[in-house]
């Protein structure tokens, strides 16, 4: 984004509202130069809430300021590689499905790994439209390396990952651990996670590491709240929904 701002200001401020709702981070960085009722009414107020294709017009904005933004600095082409993409958030998915029908792969080149999964029906349709597929030949198991350090150390990398890791020692380890250990490590991630005071992480890695730690009725369903406070505010729907779930 410094880079964007110095060399098109204009473009930026032309997708400043998909760009702050996407990375609300950057508030310090990018300003926010158009409100809505919708966004300025403090929640005890609220009385309009975002239509349920909001999200979808953010990603085609996003991917016009991709595009443009490629083209304004001719840094292309470029390439954008996406792996175990089933597993990515429904939001997540929709841009990449709006991307891969819009932008120009001699521009930008996307390419989409899964891990065997189905991802959503707007993204599978985009896949099967706009790709080629390659199947990836698997490499020969042979003679399994050996776990460098102990469980908790381990553990403590899986938690680093925040539970994403494909690191098989890891998540063994991890799952082998005490529950009361476990539960005070995810605390552990959830406070350092804390000290950055990014508005992201509280809307994902926080909150599962929250209701996973050693209170997860307390300080667990709070941090849960927060993020479905959010999200139902800005228009994640999806997120909203699993939120509320758990």
């Amino acid at each position: 984004m410094p880079s964007a701002l110095k060399r098109s200001p204009d473009l930026v401020a032309a997708h400043d509202v998909e760009i702050l709702s996407v990375a609300p981070e950057l508030r310090e960085t990018v300003p926010a130069s158009r409100e809505t009722l919708t966004s300025l009414a403090i929640p005890t107020e609220r009385t309009r809430f975002y239509s349920r294709l909001r999200t979808l017009r953010i990603a085609h904005g996003l991917t016009e300021f991709l595009r443009d933004h490629i083209h304004a600095t001719g840094d292309g082409p470029a390439s954008l590689v996406i792996e175990r993409a089933e597993q990515a958030d429904p939001t997540d998915q929709e841009l990449l499905a709006v991307l891969l029908r819009r932008i120009d792969p001699t521009l930008l080149t996307i390419v989409v790994g899964t891990a065997g999964g189905a991802p959503e029906e707007a993204l599978t349709v985009a896949l099967d439209r706009y790709t080629v597929r390659h199947d990836g030949e698997r490499a020969p198991l042979g003679q399994a390396a050996e776990p460098a350090g102990d469980d908790r150390e381990l553990a403590v990398g899986y938690l680093a990952t925040d539970c994403t890791g494909d690191d098989p020692a890891q998540r063994a380890a991890y799952q082998r651990l005490d529950p009361a250990e476990r539960a005070r490590l995810h605390d552990q991630r959830a406070e350092d996670l804390e000290t950055r005071d990014e508005v992201s992480l509280r809307l994902g890695a926080i909150p599962f590491h929250r209701e996973h730690g050693t209170d997860p009725s307390g300080v667990g369903v709070h941090a849960l709240r927060f993020a479905l406070d959010y999200c139902i505010d800005m228009g994640f729907y999806e997120a909203t929904v699993e939120l509320g779930t758990r």
